[in-house]
């Protein structure tokens, strides 16, 4: 879609303005001139919770140069967050958000430096989007 500005030939004043796809044409048009503005941007497609789902490897992933450390970790707690995003098909970073935010408190608390802010927030690639099999 394209915004279309008419304006009149001997003044220059707009006269009207619209969007659509070509210049329309209507009775009086001899005394105006087109005037293609710009391009109208396409509408930003509504992301939702499952453009926020990656796969549970990429997750840990996210963790950077601390993701060995936590993996490898031998505390219990630690171990149980682990388990618990391990059996699951993919993490919903947004519909999980919050309870995310705390996990990656708790393993703050026990010593790994982390950035809750980059883990959850930063926008899957598409390398990362979890994609269902089909079965």
């Amino acid at each position: 879609m394209s915004t279309w500005q008419v304006t009149h030939r001997l003044t220059g004043e707009v006269v009207y303005a619209y969007t659509a796809d070509e210049p329309v044409e209507w009775p009086g048009m001899e005394y105006a001139t087109h005037n293609h503005l710009l391009q109208v941007p396409e509408a930003v497609q509504e992301t939702t919770d499952a453009d926020w789902r990656i796969y549970v490897g990429a997750f840990f992933d996210r963790f950077g140069s601390e993701k060995i450390g936590i993996l490898s970790s031998e505390d219990a707690v630690v171990q149980a967050l682990i388990k618990d995003a391990s059996v699951r098909q993919y993490i919903g970073l947004k519909e999980r958000r919050d309870e995310l935010a705390q996990m990656i408190g708790v393993l703050i608390v026990k010593g790994f430096t982390l950035d809750v802010t980059a883990i959850l927030d930063t926008e899957p690639t598409e390398a990362e989007l979890w994609q269902p099999s089909i079965r």
